[in-house]
């Protein structure tokens, strides 16, 4: 493609050159902050901001609740929001994006109303290349680190003509969509495989791995049938279970320079299902009475849509309260082969899923959930169960790594092109 026939130096890092009768403006002379909110109540239509998109929260119920959502700010299309706060923990999260509907989102974040004479969408585009660069990280303040309108004020924007703007959002528009709609391909393959991967396992860790073998009623209609040399157990005498939490936020002695891993759903996602390494991080002073979470044990999550996804923990870590951590009890501990209670954990989260009580917002029924059966294969026989699933699920596994890791290049290819054309690296008209 083209480039522009003059450059200047911008003065800035994450800008380098660019075309020389393009401006560089601070943030004030494009931006106003919103100070609006909704301090009667009288907007309901809650949003949130996640993985870099302004999305409808469809249970507003969920998570930490507010009393009243009198301190949302009201958001209107076209506005960009900025999550400020927590920089020097969380520097894998997207923190920014375009607002698509009116509605309330948290007073925490940061609200810019686009002043006239310039392109929203170029705007957001601009910002979206500081935030995957990372540049926004040299930014914010006090001791949680957090951004403020203050930074936003002097940051040096380029702002090309407003010809030039409406151009690149085209441009950026229709080559991005091509690129999204590649990645939910790969994304539709992963949930296939992912999908043949629990069939394997249920049949496994509840019917065994002989075709022959005698079977008898499990006594639970949703489980149905299994081995007939099989005990079974209730949950609840398998499991000690404890709720996971979230440390407050307005205290930066939990978080600043943390050493204990603290898992959230966006762990699962990146990570997969054995978790060591954390997004986000806290302290030993963030602990309550109960300690961290032992390795070894599982969390699975109670709450919301994604409800009975599960993960074993290798670190002695903590999750937020969407996870309850099951630990299993010492008494049984020689009974039970820890990899095949993590298979087994496929078939109770979904059993957790299936009988979720949705009468509020999505959790799971944990008086139902203690009193499923848990069938007990001689050790002997899990350890086999466990071989023969840790072969037959390879394959599946080592599929869906690839498909993410041409995701993760997808993704990469896209900040690259965005990169280029909002600094005026490459010129589309």
């Amino acid at each position: 493609m083209e480039t522009y026939s003059e450059y200047k130096n911008s003065g800035q890092a994450w800008l380098g050159e660019i075309p020389s009768h393009w401006e560089l403006l601070p943030g004030k002379a494009i931006f106003l902050e919103n100070k609006r909110k909704n301090w009667d109540n009288s907007e309901s239509f809650v949003l949130s901001l996640s993985y870099g998109r302004i999305i409808p929260k469809i249970n507003k119920d969920e998570g930490l609740v507010p009393d009243n959502y009198s301190n949302y700010q009201i958001i209107d299309p076209n506005f960009i929001i900025i999550r400020c706060t927590d920089l020097q923990n969380d520097k894998v999260s997207l923190r920014t994006g375009l607002v698509r509907h009116h509605g309330i989102i948290s007073g925490a974040y940061l609200g810019l109303i686009p002043r006239r004479g310039n392109n929203p969408i170029y705007l957001h585009y601009v910002l979206y290349y500081w935030d995957v660069s990372k540049e926004l990280y040299r930014y914010g303040s006090g001791l949680r680190q957090s951004l403020s309108w203050f930074d936003i004020k002097y940051l040096q924007i380029p702002i090309p003509p407003i010809c030039e703007q409406e151009a690149i959002v085209e441009y950026l528009d229709n080559v991005i969509a091509e690129i999204d709609k590649a990645i939910e391909a790969k994304e539709r393959i992963i949930a296939a495989l992912e999908e043949r991967r629990k069939i394997i396992i249920t049949e496994a860790v509840t019917r065994g791995i002989n075709p022959n073998v005698p079977l008898r009623e499990s006594g639970i209609e949703w489980l149905g049938q299994i081995p007939a040399h099989w005990e079974t157990i209730p949950v609840r005498h398998v499991f000690e279970f404890r709720n996971g939490y979230t440390p407050s936020k307005i205290n930066p002695s939990f978080w600043s320079n943390g050493t204990i891993p603290w898992f959230r759903m966006e762990d699962i996602r990146k990570s997969g299902r054995k978790l060591e390494r954390a997004i986000q991080y806290i302290t030993p002073a963030a602990l309550n009475n109960g300690g961290t979470f032992d390795a070894g044990s599982f969390i699975m999550a109670i709450c919301t849509a994604s409800i009975g996804e599960h993960a074993m923990l290798i670190a002695d870590s903590l999750a937020n309260q969407q996870f309850a951590n099951l630990k299993i009890r010492k008494s049984l501990s020689a009974r039970f082969d820890s990899q095949f209670i993590f298979y087994y954990m496929y078939v109770l989260g979904k059993y957790c899923r299936d009988t979720a009580n949705t009468t509020t917002f999505q959790y799971a029924d944990m008086t139902l959930v203690k009193n499923f059966l848990v069938p007990i294969p001689s050790l002997e026989e899990q350890k086999n169960l466990v071989e023969y699933l840790d072969y037959n699920t390879k394959g599946i596994d080592l599929a869906i790594v690839q498909q993410k890791r041409l995701i993760d290049l997808l993704r990469e290819r896209k900040n690259i092109i965005i990169n280029e054309i909002v600094t005026g690296k490459v010129k589309v008209i």
